[in-house]
């Protein structure tokens, strides 16, 4: 089922975090899923994709990723709610998503997040990560360390999850240190482990987040910017 209207994206800078529930409201036909979903089945999103029908959660997601960074459909009344239907002609499950603002995680990126832009060091001088890291003390700090070229290196200590975004013009290296990093890209994500790294091309719409508290390098061209384009 396919709908078309304008979509209406908000601010990227400063944003409210959503939460998005999934609620089966109707089958139709014969009343029956092939896939065992039932009307009332609940889903949290991104916690119970995995429970969900793959081929559902593929038409859902579009949805679900504008909701979740605060757009808007100019053909539904209210903003914070859609109804869509899967692909199954003859049972189609009808959904509909949910979102709400979580007060507490009001995403400013001059508060939450702490993304330090300037240059802490020059050429030839030492750059001691694990004092840095050890410095870090809020739940997301990115220190922007020296410059490689055209390139910028930048250590990042995080605990939580990153809007989505992307970068018109710029791939990114992201190399763990220690704890987790997850990189939700689409419908998948990408689990980083320490010693591990992981490329995001230009262009490419993705989230970052970290179960637990994460040291992280990146690299990227020093004409990005952080907060995404």
């Amino acid at each position: 089922m396919y709908f078309y209207g304008d979509v209406h994206p908000i601010d990227t800078i400063l944003m409210p975090a959503f939460k998005i529930k999934i609620e089966v409201v109707d089958i139709l036909g014969s009343g029956k899923c092939s896939m065992e979903q039932h009307v009332g089945d609940v889903y949290e999103y991104p916690e119970d994709r995995g429970k969900m029908c793959t081929s559902s959660f593929h038409i859902l997601y579009p949805w679900i990723l504008v909701m979740q960074s605060g757009g808007s459909f100019s053909f539904f009344e209210n903003d914070n709610s859609v109804t869509v239907g899967c692909s199954d002609y003859t049972h189609q499950v009808v959904y509909k998503v949910t979102r709400h603002i979580v007060e507490e995680e009001w995403m400013n990126d001059y508060t939450r997040y702490n993304i330090d832009t300037d240059v802490k060091f020059e050429p030839l001088e030492d750059i001691d990560i694990p004092k840095l890291i050890t410095a870090s003390q809020k739940d997301w700090q990115n220190h922007s360390l020296s410059l490689v070229n055209d390139c910028i290196v930048r250590l990042g200590v995080i605990h939580g999850e990153f809007h989505w975004h992307s970068h018109d013009n710029e791939d990114e290296f992201f190399y763990v240190i220690s704890g987790l990093l997850l990189i939700d890209i689409a419908d998948q994500t990408h689990e980083i482990h320490p010693g591990h790294g992981f490329v995001v091309p230009r262009g490419t719409t993705h989230r970052t987040r970290a179960p637990k508290r994460t040291a992280i390098l990146m690299v990227e061209g020093n004409t990005v910017t952080a907060t995404g384009d």
